[in-house]
């Protein structure tokens, strides 16, 4: 082969070799990634119907024609799995107040692979080196099942702190669409210790 014909099928190379990456490009979204902790509810949920008990001492009872409320008392994994056979895209508006991951909120995560030493979860620790890992697995698979079950002009509402603000918003951009984010609204807390003492920022 001679030098021209060598140096053409380079290029040819470098040519397909940039076709393949202009088209990776193309599908990748902006986003977030972590490594995807497996967890103990997982395989009940893949392997078990969840349901629903009623318990009638409990029953929230209504005689004056209006709709009726549904306490529903669990982890709130199944419980969201099991309005999804009920609710599916029926609700208007969702508020959550998750873990804030502060390494002393007493955060459990109950690891799929240490489940046989520690059956009910293990702390998630401010040192933790899956820390961040463990809160965007558990808040993932949870924002996603709350997500089939709003309406297209439903809402969620959200209470975090600055520990996992960024990726609660990240997180959130990946099951809800990026264009979905509607507002942030910053409260001040009493330095002192909260004693329900708040004020909202305003600009």
């Amino acid at each position: 082969m001679s030098y021209k014909e060598q140096l053409l099928s380079e290029i040819d190379k470098l040519k397909k070799q940039l076709e393949i990456a202009n088209n990776r490009i193309k599908t990748w979204k902006y986003g977030i990634t972590w490594l995807d902790v497996p967890e103990a509810f997982d395989d009940n949920i893949e392997n078990k119907l969840p349901v629903i008990n009623e318990e009638k001492e409990k029953l929230i009872k209504n005689n004056d024609g209006k709709p009726t409320h549904i306490l529903i008392e669990g982890d709130n994994y199944h419980s969201l799995t099991c309005l999804n056979y009920t609710h599916k895209e029926k609700i208007d508006l969702i508020y959550i107040d998750p873990p804030y991951n502060t390494g002393k909120d007493g955060f459990i995560y109950r690891d799929k692979r240490i489940v046989d030493k520690f059956p009910d979860g293990t702390l998630v620790s401010l040192d933790s080196p899956l820390r961040h890992s463990y809160w965007l697995s558990f808040m993932f698979k949870r924002l996603d099942i709350a997500r089939n079950l709003l309406k297209d002009t439903g809402k969620i509402v959200i209470s975090i702190d600055d520990n996992e603000l960024a990726n609660l918003i990240l997180v959130c951009s990946k099951v809800f669409g990026n264009i979905n984010q509607v507002a942030i609204l910053p409260t001040i807390m009493n330095l002192k210790g909260n004693q329900d003492q708040k004020g909202l920022f305003t600009a």
